[in-house]
């Protein structure tokens, strides 16, 4: 079997679409946070000490949007602290919302949209058969 030849099958492992090459996504990148235009909870310009540093926590910022505050950016460890336990509680109420919505949905509470939209086209169904079968005589 030294001169065997090896038969390939064919259409197995072949790409699917061969002429369009996968894009890579460009990641997301977060912008620095502006500290001058900060504001609190009121709205109210934050001002900032000798260095620089904020002297409040400020209320626009988004962990989502702005890269991470450090301690280089409060003017003491009880603001940065204050700052980091505001982003937990965000979290944690939204991981409430997300659970809550999670029991309704298993408990049947909350039904989808197409549910929804399935039980309208049968409700239609059911009144069209029943005026055709009063107009055809059948007592209900």
């Amino acid at each position: 079997m030294a001169g065997a030849t090896q038969v390939k099958k064919v259409g197995q492992g072949a790409a699917k679409n061969p002429a369009e090459p996968k894009v890579a996504k460009e990641p997301k990148v977060r912008v620095e946070f502006d500290i001058k235009t900060s504001t609190n909870a009121d709205g109210a310009r934050i001002k900032l000490d000798d260095a620089g540093r904020l002297t409040a926590v400020p209320a626009n910022y988004e962990p989502k949007l702005h890269k991470p505050l450090g301690k280089k950016h409060f003017a003491t460890k009880a603001l940065l602290f204050d700052f980091q336990v505001g982003l937990v509680d965000r979290t944690i109420a939204k991981l409430q919302e997300r659970r809550e919505a999670l029991i309704a949905k298993k408990a049947g509470k909350e039904t989808s949209a197409r549910k929804l939209a399935r039980l309208e086209k049968l409700k239609a169904q059911l009144a069209e058969l029943e005026t055709e079968l009063k107009d055809s005589g059948v007592q209900m």
